[in-house]
């Protein structure tokens, strides 16, 4: 006769040994010979195949079954035989021998039968398990490694006679110990196990009730999440409502406020046609959001958003995507509600009040105004926010072409900033006393050509009072008025405010001040004081 383990066939069928015909499931482990299946491995024998009164020769078959696949063939056709509780818990592949020759005895002590063959062994067993007799390689550790787990004081000739009365190899030497489990034992193959085999059989109503040590001092904050708080209370009482808009983003709204959606990361497995990339910043989801507000009836709001953003060709030290934490909001107003002024100075407000310390703005560079963190923004109401020499973020107006392809109102700006920057700028406050003496204020009118920006005469201006101003003063300078009559010259009038910590300046030593100023400007811009 020929015996052969195979899949099952389309269409078999199986007469089993409860009387019940089924027709096994595709992949289901098959006892067969070269005309006909005899049995399901791992659950139940066939009929045809069944020892009676008139049986005279038999086969004997001892195999190990894929326990899954068994477990899989049990819950299928409902068949939970004693086999199959067995099978499904994991057998050893080293125990075939010794069970065939077991059952083999005792067919020969109890019904006289004699062998007519040699034993066929077909193993797939690694080499180096049937060389050692064991499924797993032996396991090393030591006492101490044991003691401290079990909370127990045994020596290692203690811990050894403890696993040898259960058939483990145990060799000691001084406080190691190098375990071997027996054949039939596939659960031993880590330090743990051991520790957990010891503590079985040494009985766990032995071991001490003591609780861990543990240390209770208090966790400390994490200040990211501090300050995320911090940011929703300040904007949420300011008026603005927060949102939590998907991470993914359409590509045609990448599209539409100019970013690259080749340089975002394409999800393989997106949750729906519309949110195919993971966005480049946080500000076009939070500006496709506007229009369905103000079409739901809201005439005049502020959203803001905290999440993340990532940019497939920006990776860290670990060549991991890079995560820029980011803090957006959009103001907008239905244009039925007319507002006068610019929406740029309103989104400055939220930001002021964000921004504890004093932020100043600056220009886009021209270098930078392709980045897609300044693709919506117009460049001539847009401008870079900074905090000393450390960037914050952008703020302005959007371009003609996002607020048509987006159905944005006229009244319409917003932001978006590194909140990490702001993390670290808001660590650098520092306290400067005010001084106890009046301060004097006195204004400059400077003429200067038309193409000189307001923010380079301001910044040179600031950085001249700053060489010049008295020691131990406080100086302040804000802009009053810019006034433009002719074609190519403007007027900019600055108020400078000073004070020092030792006495009351003159009104001469401030206008010696501003003529030094005056003079270096006139250097340098080609300004005229008024």
């Amino acid at each position: 006769p020929t015996i052969m383990v195979r899949s099952s066939k389309p269409g078999e069928k199986v007469k089993l040994l409860n009387g019940k015909e089924i027709e096994p499931r595709p992949a289901a482990i098959m006892i067969a010979t070269d005309k006909q299946p005899i049995g399901v491995g791992g659950v139940m024998g066939g009929s045809e195949t069944e020892v009676d009164e008139n049986t005279r020769d038999i086969i004997l078959e001892c195999a190990n079954f894929d326990m899954y696949s068994v477990r899989r063939t049990v819950m299928e056709h409902g068949l939970f035989t004693d086999a199959a509780t067995r099978f499904t818990k994991g057998q050893s592949p080293l125990q075939n021998l010794a069970t065939l020759a077991k059952i083999v005895d005792e067919i020969r002590g109890h019904a006289g039968g004699q062998v007519a063959s040699p034993v066929i062994d077909d193993n797939h067993v690694d080499k180096a398990a049937l060389a050692r007799d064991s499924v797993h390689p032996p396991v090393e550790l030591d006492a101490a490694f044991v003691n401290q787990r079990l909370g127990l004081k045994l020596t290692a000739d203690e811990m050894a006679k403890i696993l040898r009365n259960v058939e483990f190899e145990v060799d000691v030497k001084g406080e190691n110990l190098t375990v071997k489990a027996p054949f039939w034992r596939t659960d031993i193959e880590l330090r743990e196990d051991v520790v957990e085999e010891i503590g079985r059989l040494y009985g766990y109503d032995h071991l001490p009730l003591e609780l861990p040590r543990r240390d209770l001092t208090p966790a400390k904050k994490d200040q990211l999440l501090t300050l995320k708080e911090e940011i929703r209370d300040y904007l949420a009482s300011s008026g603005a409502n927060e949102v939590l808009t998907y991470s993914f983003a359409h590509g045609d709204l990448l599209n539409k406020v100019g970013q690259d959606s080749a340089k975002a990361f394409q999800i393989a497995n997106a949750l729906s046609p519309d949110l195919q990339y993971y966005r480049l910043s946080l500000l076009p989801s939070l500006l496709e959001k506007v229009h369905p507000n103000i079409k739901a009836g809201h005439d005049e709001f502020a959203l803001f958003e905290l999440g993340k953003a990532h940019i497939a060709d920006q990776l860290n030290d670990e060549g991991l995507p890079r995560e820029d934490e980011l803090t957006a909001l959009v103001i907008a107003a239905d244009d039925k509600l007319k507002k006068t002024g610019s929406a740029f100075y309103q989104a400055k407000l939220f930001l002021y009040g964000l921004i504890k310390n004093e932020p100043t703005f600056k220009p886009v560079p021209e270098d930078m105004r392709s980045y897609d963190i300044t693709k919506p923004y117009d460049m001539n109401r847009a401008a870079f926010v900074y905090v000393g020499e450390t960037f914050i973020g952008i703020i302005g107006e959007f371009k003609p072409s996002v607020t048509r392809a987006l159905k944005l109102p006229k009244y319409c700006a917003g932001f978006e900033l590194d909140t990490t920057a702001i993390q670290k700028v808001l660590g650098q406050t520092r306290y400067t006393a005010l001084p106890n003496f009046p301060k004097v204020v006195q204004d400059i009118t400077l003429k200067v050509p038309a193409d000189v920006s307001y923010q380079d005469l301001f910044g040179f201006v600031q950085g001249e009072i700053d060489k010049a101003k008295p020691a131990d003063s406080l100086t302040c300078v804000t802009p009053v008025d810019i006034y433009q009559k002719e074609a190519d010259s403007k007027n900019i009038t600055l108020r400078l405010q000073v004070a020092t910590h030792e006495r009351t300046l003159t009104d001469a030593e401030v206008n010696k001040l501003l003529d030094a100023v005056a003079a270096a400007a006139k250097d340098k811009l080609k300004a005229e004081r008024v």
